[in-house]
């Protein structure tokens, strides 16, 4: 992370519910549709036991027993009839940020590989006390190396200079992780404070106003880019290569959200559907969907759930995924108590 990034802080945090359908759409909300809250993060997996395996060895990650996932909502969200999922939720602590390993079924699925520089590529950011210990694990799952000579480089934080390095799990998505020194009061695992997704954007000014105007998410960050050979190596993109960054951290979460353009390569934009092995985002609570929905599509953005609308998660669920500017999944909702609903269609009123 760059050194001085300047983060600015909101609010809020919900998982959706799994509950009965409802055929009524929400009233509309006062105020500028905004995030409320951030639920979870996400990752679609080719098979839950490697993927979970390979957290739990490497950063001491607790993993819960997998679960079949109930009901049709997700075939919904995802536009997808018959589809199903397993899932397991761990918590990524000291952060108490969740993230949901999901394994599809009755879909077709493609798993496709980002370079860190690439508009739409996630790298999700985690603090440990010992590198050594996670790359000697890494080796030996044949866990594949991102970083420029396959060893930690010394890049500059916020918090000093610190040891860090790319690798990816089993479905090729990529974990930066760095090493922090221990502080009193720290906890006595391997996972320290830290957690974030880096995105890879296709332009960074553009990406910021996207998130402030549609989503309510202020971020700030340096607009020159800046060449550092070591944050270069990490990333294992071209030497001369450049980058700036800005970043905001989530609503009521101890996680952030890092947008980083790279210039001085080849980029291509990448996305995968949510299914997709290897596929990321985040999950957050929204005040008014249909709000933003209308700016999406006014904006020409891509609703992937059934009916290019927002579905009935739950009895007051109502969810939707997009694609963001550079690819990236995300999946928003809205808690509409009962007495706050009205007749209507699926948010078209």
């Amino acid at each position: 992370m760059k050194r001085g990034l300047i983060v600015a802080l909101l609010a809020g945090s919900l998982a959706p519910p799994v509950v009965a359908q409802s055929n009524a759409a929400p009233a509309d909300a006062g105020g500028p549709p905004h995030i409320i809250s951030l639920s979870h993060f996400i990752h679609a997996v080719t098979t839950l036991g490697p993927t979970t395996s390979f957290y739990h060895d490497l950063f001491g990650l607790d993993i819960p027993a997998t679960r079949p996932f109930a009901g049709d909502g997700p075939a919904k969200l995802n536009n997808v009839d018959g589809l199903t999922l397993n899932i397991a939720f761990p918590i990524i602590n000291p952060d108490k940020v969740p993230m949901e390993f999901t394994e599809f079924h009755n879909v077709e699925r493609k798993g496709m590989q980002a370079l860190p520089t690439d508009p739409g590529s996630i790298q999700l950011v985690l603090h440990v006390r010992d590198l050594d210990a996670v790359v000697d694990a890494a080796r030996r799952l044949g866990a594949p190396i991102v970083t420029t000579g396959a060893a930690p480089v010394r890049i500059d934080t916020a918090d000093g200079p610190r040891r860090a390095i790319v690798i990816r799990d089993p479905d090729g998505y990529m974990v930066r992780v760095i090493e922090d020194t221990p502080k009193e009061a720290t906890t006595a695992g391997q996972l320290q404070a830290g957690v974030a997704l880096d995105v890879g954007v296709t332009n960074l000014e553009d990406t910021v106003r996207w998130y402030h105007e549609d989503l309510g998410l202020s971020a700030t960050g340096d607009t020159q880019f800046k060449s550092d050979k070591a944050m270069t190596d990490l990333v294992g993109a071209p030497a001369g290569s450049e980058y700036r960054q800005a970043a905001v951290q989530f609503p009521m979460s101890n996680a952030h959200l890092i947008f980083s353009e790279w210039k001085g390569m080849p980029r291509t934009k990448f996305h995968e559907r949510v299914p997709d092995p290897g596929a990321g985002g985040f999950v957050a609570r929204v005040s008014d969907l249909n709000g933003m929905v209308k700016m999406f599509r006014a904006q020409h953005i891509h609703l992937e759930s059934k009916g290019n609308a927002p579905v009935w998660f739950g009895k007051t669920v109502y969810d939707v995924f997009i694609e963001d500017p550079n690819g990236v999944n995300l999946e928003l909702f809205q808690n509409i108590p009962l007495d706050q609903q009205k007749q209507g269609q699926n948010g078209d009123h």
